[in-house]
């Protein structure tokens, strides 16, 4: 359906066109309607208008005033003229000023049907022409893709429709979501310079090339940025497990090869729910934790390892926001007298030494070792041989006793801190840089202070605290600052509406956009973008 707006000083007018005119069997809802020139260009200024529908013979700006306007604001709107008997003359210097065609007074519905079909046809040209801009194609797919695989969608009929105005193609059948973690080469270190970014960035853009051209033959496949060491493909695939395996096994060694850095694949499991892709991207998530945790470079499966992990994880969000906390201030007598605390608690659900004990365990060494991995040393801790064998899953599996249990956690617990103290200098900058840098890559997302917390796998109290002490702002500001700035960029390209740079940066509403700019530029959108345009 694409929008209209009815611009007539004389109220009957537009009443009967709105009443007596079935515009939605047309292609077309009406928005809004004006009794002014002055009224339908505010309307522009926030709405989403496509069409205008205008009297010629109006108080103060007539109606060949307003077309010379909106050629002049909204190139890409489409003006038709409602001319009175005699008025033929105004007419033809609509059409002249950019009008695409008139109807007269009264209204002949035949007309109506003519015009505004052959306006249909245009808009539909037009609109294909938008969507295929590059960067509005770009912004828009990454979001929606990012969006769905983090759960930010509850209505498949919204992801499809969204889907739909970006010609993104997401079939009715069998699809997984894999996730391939960049490490070692280009990886960013503790203290990055500009070309240590731009080089980081530089081997995400390659890699995502690399993987939609590999997977391309295998189905329909989307490749996006989801995180900051990250790349991620959702996969619309036929191929059975051990032929999709081969298939990883091979790509996996074209990147590692191609990229020059280690490569780790955690792939999901297969659904044909759109829905349940955030389930398989968080299972795609889990099968690679566990190859970082066990430093091993290659591709694993979430099969591989379900055994390990629970449909839903054994270990609270509150117990693991504080477990995150206790790491962000090195104390590790609080963080394992609080592990203590869960495999007591955990004891006496079980009764006896059940699994659930054992997956309570790897659940926290895993958010150990990933608070470590993205807030400390890019390989992790236990880098050493020994190290790496006194904590393996496998020798966690054989102890019996929940004594012995809480005997080797303490040590792992004691082990990692130590770790980690020797790196805590570098560690703030480290958080913050890297909230930066994710900020930078996905501003136009929904992003709250938990969902940065989840991708930092940092308590996000301490990330609040870190933006104020390191940045002298809060979150909320520096990611409004961020959209702000790259709504300048946006702007800049002046076959953008001011609506369409507003989705493209994260806000649903143009006119908290519009008010946000305001606030903090001093001028609207529009305002700049014409002063860009003068200049």
């Amino acid at each position: 359906m694409y929008s209209l707006l009815i611009v007539d000083d004389e109220e009957f007018v537009r009443e009967g066109l709105r009443k007596f005119v079935e515009w939605d069997k047309l292609g077309y809802r009406v928005v809004y309607d004006a009794d002014s020139a002055e009224k339908a260009l505010e309307i522009m200024e926030q709405e989403c208008i496509e069409t205008v529908l205008t009297d010629i013979m109006m108080p103060d700006i007539d109606g060949l005033e307003l077309i010379g306007e909106i050629n002049k604001r909204y190139p890409d709107i489409i003006t038709v003229i409602l001319s009175g008997f005699g008025e033929f003359e105004y007419a033809q210097r609509a059409l002249r000023l950019g009008a695409v065609d008139y109807l007269t007074k009264p209204v002949n519905f035949a007309e109506i049907n003519r015009v505004f079909g052959m306006v249909n046809e245009m808009l539909e040209r037009k609109k294909q022409s938008r969507t295929m801009q590059a960067d509005y194609y770009r912004f828009m797919t990454e979001q929606l893709l990012n969006n769905l695989v983090k759960g930010s969608f509850n209505d498949e009929q919204l992801i499809r429709k969204k889907a739909e105005t970006l010609q993104l193609e997401l079939p009715i059948g069998d699809y997984r979501l894999l996730r391939v973690h960049l490490s070692g080469a280009n990886a960013v270190p503790a203290e990055p310079s500009i070309s240590d970014k731009q080089a980081s960035q530089d081997q995400k853009t390659q890699a995502i090339q690399l993987l939609a051209a590999f997977l391309q033959p295998f189905g329909v496949c989307h490749v996006f940025n989801n995180d900051i060491r990250e790349v991620s493909a959702i996969l619309f695939t036929n191929e059975d497990n051990s032929r999709l395996e081969i298939v990883m096994r091979q790509l996996q060694e074209e990147l590692s090869c191609s990229l020059g850095c280690t490569i780790h694949i955690g792939l999901g499991r297969g659904y044909n729910d759109i829905m349940h892709a955030k389930k398989s991207y968080d299972e795609a998530g889990k099968a690679l934790e566990y190859l970082v945790f066990k430093k091993q470079s290659g591709v694993l499966g979430y099969d591989e390892v379900a055994r390990f992990f629970t449909e839903q994880s054994v270990v609270t969000d509150e117990a693991k926001n504080v477990i995150l906390s206790y790491l962000s201030q090195a104390d590790s007598a609080s963080l394992i007298a609080h592990v203590q605390s869960i495999l007591e608690d955990m004891a006496l659900k079980a009764q006896t030494n059940s699994p659930l004990i054992h997956n309570s365990c790897i659940e926290i060494m895993l958010i150990v070792n990933k608070f470590a991995h993205h807030s400390a040393d890019e390989t992790g801790i236990g880098t050493s041989a020994e190290e790496r064998n006194s904590f393996t899953i496998k020798q966690l599996m054989q102890l019996e006793s929940i004594d012995e249990i809480m005997q080797f956690m303490e040590h792992y617990i004691t082990v990692s801190m130590e770790k980690l103290g020797k790196v805590r200098k570098k560690t703030t900058g480290r958080i913050i840089d890297y909230a930066m840098k994710y900020i930078t890559e996905h501003f136009c997302e929904e992003i709250t202070l938990s969902k940065l917390s989840e991708v930092l796998f940092v308590h996000p109290v301490y990330i609040s605290r870190l933006f104020k002490e390191e940045l002298g702002e809060n979150f909320v500001d520096y990611l409004k600052k961020v959209r702000i700035e790259k709504s300048k960029e946006l702007l800049s390209n002046l076959s953008l509406k001011v609506y369409e740079v507003s989705e493209m940066i994260g806000y649903d509403s143009p006119k908290y956009f519009s008010k946000l700019f305001k606030e903090i530029t001093g001028i609207t959108p529009k305002e700049y973008q014409d002063h860009h345009a003068a200049h």
